[in-house]
């Protein structure tokens, strides 16, 4: 199929916008999206059978523009009516921009199209800005190349920013139904597993809100991480992970708990807090363990040395912190976790 119309589909999934209070996220990210200049904008909105007002907020909202076209109908969850919206799709990128996020930089998309354009890229990512509820600004959410290394740790980038070829995300599917928490997430893994080429875009173009659907249930979510990379571990590279390779990914786990409270609360409050997070640590890593035995069929993940590693590993992290300090500590974790991917992993 040729899409000629459009440079760009925008689709943005609403559901209840009246009822949760969010009438002005809704109109602001709208007219961000017609904002936008130098480039052929296609707005696709999928409402899911709203019955509280938001239909007509849409109306109101979209006027008479004939390159918006909306839908009201049921849908089973937020991913679902993101593929409708693919299906929908007549541009030759597409992009997807949730109702409470909005484009701050009325030339980002153009500035895009152009970059993937010339560089006959796949997709697209972009550092974003993220707010708080309130509207006060958090801070730019980091985005990092996506290779097979940093996605096994987590999201390389902000899913707003990502942007990508109409005709290849068709191809592939879209977002599968396996992954109703991490869907956006699972489908920038198939990507990066199928070769495909990324290109980063280094100015921020969008902002989000914090506290979305991913942020509801964080432990639920990194569970669906791995099973996902699991899986297409095994699609794309014909072997299920290594031991070690699950080792890397729990330890960056516990590097990144430890991290937080260190920024939350200073190293000193982090140490105060060492023994609920290790053992808040250490049930995580059970449950991924119980998933990942259960995917792969078999009980070798959970004998021997890999259930005690993780504790093990982290009060040894404290140790280290108190004996040598934060900057020793921190170059001795992170050349752990580069050896432990670089001598053993065949990527």
């Amino acid at each position: 199929m040729v899409y000629m119309a459009y440079d760009v589909t925008v689709v943005t999934v609403v559901y209840e916008l009246v009822k949760a209070g969010r009438n002005d996220f809704f109109r602001q990210c709208v007219d961000s999206v017609a904002k936008q200049e130098g480039v052929r904008i296609e707005h696709i909105i999928i409402d899911g059978g709203s019955a509280d007002g938001t239909r007509e907020l849409i109306a109101e909202c979209v006027g008479k523009r004939d390159n918006v076209t909306w839908i009201s109908e049921p849908d089973n969850g937020i991913y679902d009516a993101m593929n409708k919206g693919l299906r929908m799709a007549k541009g030759r990128y597409i992009t997807f921009l949730n109702s409470d996020d909005y484009y701050h930089d009325s030339t980002g998309l153009g500035r895009v199209v152009e970059a993937l354009d010339s560089s006959k890229a796949d997709f697209s990512y972009a550092p974003a800005v993220i707010l708080k509820r309130d509207g006060t600004r958090l801070t730019t959410s980091p985005h990092v190349r996506p290779d097979l290394r940093n996605l096994l740790k987590g999201m390389p980038f902000s899913h707003q920013s990502v942007i990508v070829r109409t005709d290849l995300m068709k191809k592939m599917g879209g977002f599968s139904a396996d992954y109703p928490r991490s869907a956006d997430y699972a489908f920038v893994m198939e990507l990066v597993f199928a070769g495909k080429k990324a290109i980063c875009v280094g100015r921020d173009f969008v902002t989000f809100r914090a506290g979305g659907f991913s942020s509801l249930n964080p432990s639920e979510n990194q569970r669906e991480h791995l099973v996902a990379f699991a899986s297409l571990a095994k699609r794309y590279l014909g072997r299920e992970l290594t031991a070690k390779e699950l080792k890397a990914y729990v330890y960056a786990c516990i590097l990144r708990t430890f991290g937080a409270a260190a920024l939350r609360d200073g190293w000193n409050g982090a140490e105060n807090d060492i023994a609920p997070l290790v053992a808040h640590e250490f049930k995580k890593v059970a449950r991924l363990e119980r998933e990942v035995c259960a995917l792969k069929q078999s009980m070798a993940y959970c004998t021997g040395m890999f259930v005690t590693w993780p504790v093990r590993k982290a009060w040894g992290g404290v140790k280290c912190l108190r004996e040598n300090g934060l900057k020793y500590t921190v170059k001795h974790a992170v050349g752990k976790v580069l050896r432990c991917f670089g001598s053993t992993c065949k990527w």
